[in-house]
């Protein structure tokens, strides 16, 4: 299976916005009821803040309430997933696709095909993704945590948002190109990963920017953010999503 680039993704999707139209003799009154857009990651993330001012905007347009249903799991296809299994095509239930929907499937097996089970609808979110320590760590540069990886194979370890996700596919590139040895540990959600960073369950994260910015803040969880020293020697990382139905 041929897998699209984002941008070949986002393009398609701009020539799907008119989909309603397809349901003929519905379409000149949709919407009629409420629309439920799935947020597949955790209440009170980044996503789920970002999608749920989306819907306060968006229903202002469409002139009917859209109600955020998370549904976290399964890096972030739980949600997805599901709903090509229970949800009418009719454009009243939405979901957040990550672009991990693209590689998942090449990895292991799925009951789901992002090009056959989704339509596209339009570029939604991103993110800028950074290395996440705990704030009392001895990591003070990017180089501190690359010797260290070096001189303990396979004994450093790092956490992400789940297999195939894009922090977890980032840091292994990293480490494919530098030539260290890292264990990976997967997480349900950001929440999850800086409690393991800030209990010292993992040595480090690569995380949303957002998230860990505004944890850090808020004094949710002793960690170091993105805007570190240590991060800012590295380039961050942007990958985006999409809304689907």
């Amino acid at each position: 299976m041929k897998v699209p680039t984002l941008r070949t993704a986002i393009i398609a999707v701009v020539a799907a916005i008119a989909w309603p139209a397809a349901f003929d003799v519905h379409a000149q009154n949709f919407p009629v009821k409420p629309i439920i857009l799935i947020c597949p990651w955790p209440a009170g993330g980044s996503t789920d803040q970002h999608l749920r001012a989306f819907a306060q905007i968006a229903a202002k347009h469409v002139g009917q309430n859209i109600v955020i249903e998370n549904k976290p799991g399964a890096s972030g296809m739980l949600g997805p997933g599901n709903m090509t299994k229970v949800s009418a095509p009719d454009g009243y239930t939405l979901s957040q696709l990550p672009v991990g929907a693209y590689r998942i499937p090449h990895m292991q097996k799925v009951d789901w095909d992002p090009l056959r089970d989704f339509t596209y609808i339009i570029g939604i979110t991103g993110y800028t993704f950074g290395v996440v320590v705990k704030s009392d760590s001895q990591f003070k540069t990017l180089k501190d945590v690359l010797d260290y990886a070096k001189a303990n194979p396979g004994k450093f370890s790092y956490g992400s948002t789940g297999n195939g996700t894009s922090p977890h596919l980032l840091i292994e590139e990293l480490a494919t190109k530098t030539g260290v040895q890292m264990l990976h540990v997967p997480y349900r959600d950001f929440g999850q990963l800086y409690t393991a960073v800030a209990t010292k369950e993992v040595d480090w994260a690569l995380g949303s920017i957002a998230s860990a910015g505004a944890m850090e803040r808020a004094g949710r969880a002793p960690i170091t953010s993105s805007r570190s020293s240590v991060v800012r020697q590295a380039r961050p990382s942007r990958r985006a999503s999409v809304l689907s139905c």
